[in-house]
């Protein structure tokens, strides 16, 4: 049990890094705690497609992994009288002693549930545009990193033991609502080859909602780039210059709740494209 779990938790923290290093940068819950330096930039170039999709299916709340026992707890050390045969139950008798022995009989580890929140976890994705890359026009996203996740919930259950920093998992789809998204393919030993969402943000009209405090934080979407890019790609969107999480490096958070689809597609593309200008794409 306790090396299955070890491997849920190398796959899902190799599947996570993108999220992980965004997520550990802007204070959000994450599988794993180590510091990464991986910055949008990087998500940028390192995935494989660029492209906007409409939501046709999602995957609902029940986590479809079967459940596991849970181990027992170790022996109690309740005491409890017992005679010792022999000699030495005659010699304990005589000196009027009572033996104490621990009781043997484990205690049950009751099972409970994590209230990981898995609607949404898993996507059935229509092609509208490709920018970068090439998708099918109908592709299902983050199937196994669910699968995955499912399967480390059980394991966290049956056992006990969760990560210190929670369990994440993929990003939550709305059914019905159009993305921009970002992905790369992923393969690992212990998973399928799985299309997976490095980032992805919820289009409405002309924007990208990146939202705000008001917003449920499984519906909120994050940004920040370097101070080169935010002059050049997002002039007039509203941003906040803050650490890097390395010696000397800043970050301009985008505070603003929307950004133009347009400005964000150009700003993936150029970035993409190396310091070469590039025409903005026609929307």
């Amino acid at each position: 049990m306790m090396r299955r779990l070890a491997l849920l938790i190398t796959a899902l923290a190799v599947l996570t890094l993108p999220s992980v290093a965004i997520s550990e940068r802007l204070s959000r819950p994450a599988l794993a705690c180590s510091p990464s330096r991986t910055t949008f930039e990087e998500i940028f170039v390192r995935a494989d497609a660029l492209f906007v999709a409409d939501v046709l299916d999602v995957g609902g709340p029940e986590n479809e992994a079967p459940t596991i026992t849970p181990s027992p707890a170790p022996p109690t050390n309740t005491p409890t009288a017992t005679a010792t045969p022999g000699a030495s139950r005659t010699a304990r008798a005589n000196s009027g002693a009572t033996v104490i022995a621990p009781s043997e009989t484990p205690e049950q580890r009751p099972q409970r549930s994590l209230g990981v929140d898995l609607q949404g976890r898993r996507a059935t994705l229509a092609l509208v545009r490709q920018y970068a890359g090439d998708s099918p026009s109908r592709l299902v996203i983050d199937a196994q990193y669910r699968r995955l996740t499912e399967e480390f919930i059980r394991a966290a259950e049956g056992t006990g033991r969760t990560p210190p920093c929670g369990i994440g998992g993929p990003p939550p789809y709305i059914p019905g609502a159009q993305y921009l998204v970002l992905t790369q393919t992923v393969e690992h030993p212990v998973s399928a080859t799985d299309i997976r969402t490095w980032f992805r943000w919820r289009i409405d009209g002309d924007d990208v909602i990146l939202g705000d405090a008001s917003f449920p934080e499984s519906e909120r979407s994050y940004l920040s780039v370097n101070p080169a890019n935010y002059a050049r790609y997002f002039p007039g969107v509203e941003g906040q210059i803050g650490e890097d999480g390395t010696e000397g490096g800043t970050l301009v958070f985008i505070q603003s709740p929307r950004v133009p689809l347009a400005s964000l597609v150009t700003a993936i593309l150029g970035v993409r494209a190396g310091p070469s200008r590039i025409t903005p794409p026609e929307t």
